[in-house]
């Protein structure tokens, strides 16, 4: 199991990237670490601009990065461009008028032409610097809107898709995890984290899928990742995450070095598919309980039908001696003591098949009853059927013990009925030749509590311990001890509307031991006991 332990936040600053196509997202992250675990390098100092006041990112920080290595870019190009065209126009302009001065005779007139001509090339140099410099600017503030305007498209798909967007940083050994984090774990948002603490949060059987996962994306033996886990909640629930992802950059020999991608939550998913799951198999069962129940139901009733059919033709063959009054008198009298012992056998068939009908109507009540959850004290509900049955338990001077029982949220009635009928048949099967005994005792398991119910009494062989559940099963014969075999199968299908088992253990002649186990005390708001509210 898990070791308990609580978080104390140290909060730091730290990028965190989404790179699509020719764009990348980044945030800032806080690190919530473990006291045991070293804290990660200090935080930059706030002059880095790292941070926004709404919590969301640095998204203008990384975005001003990568305008300025574009406008960078851009302007070095447009630079270039501008120096070719003035270099051009500038000695064509040298050569070409310096040629036609030259062939003007008058030295005067040269002069004054080539002052002209200087003035002149000055005012076409300064009227095509600014027009090329207007032209680069325009193009420079184009890329500028249009990388605001992808930043801001990716930012909006960002908040509106709901995961949580991960990076794995392999050379830093750094986890990276944006505020959305802090609706899946209950940290405080903005999560960086080395790997050791994440692992923490990580159910252990789910580690080796993780661990495959991520290291067959590293080596290239897959394209992307993509796995469950299941995450420690910090309210102490467990969460089922999504994992996706895959790399996004390697070194020089082919080594991943930084990963990333995104946390969905399918925990209500996951539930959804649990549940159906149940059903479809609690539906499976109840076919087949359906089925065996019927054929039990057809052929325990069928033997009463049988001596109720067989005892009437005897009867109805011995009308004929009862009828004629001027016979033997021996002979009417045997008739009279024979449709007697007929019509009581007949009779007692009938109360036997009224009998069954009863359970099999006590059955279906019961399986058809809602559940009234509350927190019930076990040892309340065995005083209760204590007294209730204490006459049976004096004549048969049975000595009951009952240990501590717990709390637990269940319908106290239903669990009236199954302690009530265990008790009465540790009675009805006691063993004469010792007093009976019986401990009522419990035992805390792993998410829920064990309830035994232990006695002295004559037992059951150890391969006959799940047919005592099936219906109309009997050990013994009617005849010797009464019973219509539905008990134990009503009392099994109360403890497991309750989410719970009901076995026993037994040896012939060494007594028996019946073993309810239920869950846990529930929290009212908890999706288990919403559930079996809902049953009820």
């Amino acid at each position: 199991m898990f070791e308990k332990f609580d978080v104390n936040c140290v909060y730091q600053t730290a990028p965190i990237g989404f790179i699509g196509a020719q764009t990348v997202w980044k945030g800032t992250a806080l690190v919530p670490l473990r006291q045991d675990i070293p804290p990660p390098p200090p935080a930059p100092s706030p002059s880095q601009d790292t941070h926004f006041g709404d919590g969301s990112s640095s998204v203008l920080t990384e975005e001003r990065r990568i305008i300025q290595a574009s406008n960078n870019s851009t302007a070095f190009k447009s630079a270039i461009k501008v120096a070719l065209i003035y270099m051009v126009v500038a000695l064509l302009w040298i050569f070409l008028s310096d040629a036609v001065v030259d062939l003007i005779p008058s030295t005067d007139v040269r002069s004054q032409i080539q002052t002209f001509k200087g003035s002149l090339f000055v005012l076409i140099s300064g009227c095509l610097i600014l027009l090329l410099t207007w032209n680069s600017t325009r193009k420079i503030y184009a890329a500028q809107k249009a990388e605001r305007q992808a930043s801001a498209r990716l930012f909006g798909v960002l908040q509106s898709v709901g995961d949580c967007i991960w990076e794995f940083d392999l050379k830093e050994r750094q986890i990276i995890l944006d505020h959305r984090f802090a609706d899946l774990s209950g940290y405080p948002p903005h999560v960086a984290m080395n790997p050791e603490q994440w692992r923490r949060l990580l159910h252990p059987s789910d580690l080796k899928t993780f661990d495959q996962a991520v290291q067959r994306c590293a080596k290239g033996l897959s394209m992307e990742m993509d796995c469950s886990v299941r995450l420690h909640h910090r309210s102490g629930q467990w969460r089922t995450l999504r994992v996706r992802g895959g790399v996004l950059e390697r070194d020089s020999e082919g080594r991943a070095i930084l990963m990333s991608g995104a946390l969905s939550d399918i925990s209500e998913i996951t539930e959804n598919e649990h549940r159906l799951s149940r059903l479809v198999n609690e539906l499976t069962r109840s076919e087949t309980e359906l089925q065996r129940f019927a054929f039990a139901t057809a052929h325990d009733l069928r033997q009463p039908l049988r001596q109720m059919a067989s005892y009437s033709q005897l009867a109805n063959r011995r009308l004929s001696d009862l009828a004629n009054p001027q016979g033997d008198p021996k002979a009417h009298q045997q008739a009279h003591e024979d449709m007697t012992s007929y019509l009581g056998f007949v009779s007692e068939g009938a109360g036997r098949m009224s009998e069954l009908l009863d359970s099999i109507l006590t059955n279906f009540e019961q399986r058809s009853r809602s559940l009234s959850l509350s927190d019930v004290d076990m040892l309340s509900v065995v005083d209760s059927v204590l007294e209730k049955m204490q006459d049976d338990i004096a004549s048969a001077n049975a000595e009951i013990i009952c240990e501590a029982l717990p709390m637990i949220r269940a319908d106290g009635p239903n669990l009236a009925v199954v302690m009530e009928h265990l008790l009465r048949n540790a009675l009805i099967y006691r063993d004469p030749s010792r007093k009976l005994k019986v401990v009522i005792g419990a035992e805390r398991r792993l998410g829920s509590w064990e309830i035994s119910l232990s006695d002295n009494g004559r037992g059951f062989p150890p391969d006959k311990a799940e047919d005592l559940f099936k219906a109309f099963y009997r050990l013994h014969a009617a005849s010797e001890i009464p019973g219509t075999g539905m008990g134990l199968p009503m009392c099994r299908q109360i403890i497991e509307q309750h989410g719970g088992t009901l076995t026993a253990r037994g040896r012939e002649g060494q007594g028996a031991i019946f073993y309810i186990e239920l869950p846990d005390s529930l929290e009212r708001n908890s999706p288990k006991a919403q559930r079996l509210d809902k049953t009820g």
